[in-house]
C-alpha cells in the first residue's frame, strides 16, 4: 500500500512539474543563487520541524558511534574538528566541550541560521567559516582534523569521489570520518526504481539532493584504513530517503617518518639484491598494499603481485597505480598473510612487507607462508613497529595502550617483538637497522628495517 501511496506521489510530482510548476522549476534549476535562499527557507520552515524526531535518532546514533572510537582520547584535548554542509547547526548540540569548529557550506544563505543556532552551545569554538564546494577544500591544509563530520551532503555534492579525496587530504593520519547519508535501495527492487524515477526533480526542489547514489560503497571504496557502516530503514522517514547509512571510516597512518622508513627499506634492498641484468623483470609480492604508498620505490621491470585482505584499499591502490606506468600489475589476491594458498611456492624474487606484521593474528604463520612462496635466495623486505627494548616506562605504556590501540588501528599491535620472530623463522641470512626517529609518535617510534633472505 505504502508503495502505491509514493508512486502516486511520483506521479503528481512530474505532473504538476510539468504543468503549472514549470516556470518555477526552470528558475530553480537555472538560478542557484535563489534555489540555495529557497532551499534553507524550506529545510527550516517545513522539512525540519516534521521530519526532525527521527533525524535526530539518527544524529545521536552517529555520535555515539563517534564518541565510542574516541574514547582513549584525554578528556580536556582539544578537538579539532570539520562539519561539512554545517547547513542550520543541527549537529552542534552533540559536539564535547573543547571542540574547535571549522565549518564548511555552499550554501550561504544557511549561515544565518548556523550562527543564531551556535549562540546556545558555548562549548564549541567556532574557528573558521569556508564558503565552498566539498570537491574543493583548497583553503584548509592537509592533515588539519581530528574529525570530519558529514551529515547529509554526500548526496548533493557534484563528485562524491574528489569530496572523500578531499576528506581524506584534511584528516589527520588516524582520524576519524562521521557519515550520516541516505542511500539507494538494493539495485532492481521497485523502491531503488521509483528513487530513480523521482530523484530528477528532487534534485532540483531539495539543491541538488540525489535519491539514488549507493554512498557507503563509495566510502568504503576510498582507501580508509577501517570503515564501521550501520544500514538500516526507519519506518518514520519517507520512503524516499528511508535506507539509512551511519559510520566511521578511519584516516590512513602517513607522515614523514612513515615515509622515510619506506625509502630506507627500499634502499636496503637495492643493497641485497644480487646482482641482475638491467631488463630482467623482477617478481614482486607485497603484503599490505596500504593504497599504494610503497610505489614510487619500485624499479624498472617490476611484475607486481599484491596481496591485501582490506578491500577498501583496492580502489585507492587502483588510482594510484596509474601514475608508475613501469610497474607491471600481474594480480590482486584477497587473502590474509597467513594463508596465501593461491600463491604457488617458489614464486617470487621480493616479498615486500611494510607494516604488515603488526595487524596479522599470527605473525609466526605468516612468516611461514612468506618463506614458501619466496624463490630460494630471495629477499624477504620488512619495516616494523615493534616494542620498546627491556622493562621501560615505554614498553608498560604500549602495553596499556595497545588494547585501545588495536581497535582504533584495525588490529595493530604495539608490543610484539618483530625482530626476534624473523630471526627464529629459519632464513639463511637476517639483516636489520633498528631506529627511533624524533618525528613518529612515542607508541610506534622503535622501528626496524630490514631484509631476510631464504
Amino acid at each position: 500500500m505504502e508503495f502505491i501511496i509514493y508512486t502516486a506521489v511520483t506521479v503528481l510530482l512530474w505532473v504538476l512539474s510539468a504543468s503549472c510548476l514549470l516556470p518555477f522549476l526552470i528558475f530553480l534549476k537555472f538560478s542557484k543563487t535563489y534555489r540555495d535562499k529557497w532551499f534553507s527557507w524550506f529545510f527550516v520552515t517545513l522539512i525540519k520541524p516534521q521530519l526532525s524526531p527521527a533525524l535526530g535518532r539518527m544524529r545521536i546514533r552517529a555520535f555515539d558511534l563517534l564518541k565510542e572510537h574516541l574514547e582513549g582520547r584525554k578528556r580536556n584535548t582539544p578537538l579539532e574538528i570539520l562539519e561539512i554542509g554545517i547547513g542550520a547547526g543541527s549537529n552542534l548540540q552533540f559536539y564535547p566541550e573543547n571542540s574547535n569548529l571549522t565549518v564548511l557550506d555552499m550554501n550561504e544563505s544557511f549561515i544565518e541560521y548556523f550562527e543564531e543556532n551556535l549562540k546556545k552551545y558555548p562549548q564549541v569554538i567556532h574557528k573558521k567559516t569556508v564558503i565552498a564546494m566539498a570537491e574543493d577544500m583548497h583553503e584548509l591544509h592537509d592533515d588539519s582534523f581530528d574529525v570530519v563530520v558529514c551529515t547529509y551532503v554526500l548526496c548533493s555534492v557534484k563528485n562524491v569521489r574528489s569530496v572523500l579525496k578531499e576528506v581524506k587530504r584534511v584528516l589527520k593520519p588516524g582520524g576519524k570520518f562521521l557519515v550520516l547519508e541516505h542511500v539507494m535501495y538494493p539495485s532492481s527492487t521497485w523502491n531503488a526504481i521509483l528513487q530513480s524515477l523521482t530523484s530528477p526533480l528532487w534534485n532540483i526542489y531539495f539543491d541538488g539532493c540525489n535519491l539514488n547514489r549507493k554512498n557507503d560503497e563509495e566510502i568504503r571504496n576510498t582507501g580508509f584504513s577501517d570503515v564501521v557502516i550501520e544500514k538500516s530503514y526507519p519506518k518514520d522517514i519517507w520512503m524516499y530517503i528511508r535506507p539509512k547509512i551511519v559510520g566511521i571510516a578511519t584516516n590512513l597512518l602517513r607522515g614523514p617518518g612513515l615515509e622515510r622508513a619506506r625509502k630506507r627499506a627500499s634502499d636496503l634492498l637495492k643493497k641485497h639484491l644480487p646482482d641482475r641484468k638491467r631488463n630482467t623483470p623482477l617478481e614482486i609480492l607485497e603484503i599490505g598494499i596500504e593504497g599504494g604508498a610503497t610505489l614510487p620505490f619500485y624499479a624498472k621491470n617490476t611484475n607486481l603481485t599484491f596481496l591485501e585482505p582490506n578491500l577498501s584499499m583496492i580502489k585507492y591502490f587502483e588510482e594510484n597505480r596509474q601514475k608508475y606506468p613501469q610497474i607491471t600489475y600481474k594480480k590482486t589476491v584477497i587473502a590474509i598473510a597467513e594463508n596465501m594458498h593461491e600463491i604457488d611456492d617458489d614464486s617470487f624474487d621480493v616479498i615486500v612487507g611494510i607494516y604488515v606484521l603488526c595487524s596479522v593474528k599470527s605473525v609466526r604463520s605468516a612468516l611461514k607462508e612468506v618463506k614458501r612462496v619466496l624463490k630460494p635466495g630471495g629477499k624477504y623486505l620488512f619495516a616494523e613497529h615493534i616494542i620498546y627494548p627491556g622493562f621501560t616506562w615505554e614498553t608498560i605504556l604500549q602495553n596499556l595502550i595497545n588494547p585501545f590501540w588495536r581497535v582504533y588501528y584495525n588490529g595493530c599491535n604495539l608490543n610484539r617483538n618483530h625482530d626476534e620472530e624473523i630471526r627464529k623463522a629459519g632464513f639463511s641470512d637476517f639483516v636489520a637497522e633498528k631506529s627511533f626517529p624524533k618525528d613518529i609518535w612515542l607508541y610506534a617510534k622503535p622501528q626496524i628495517t630490514g631484509v631476510a633472505t631464504k
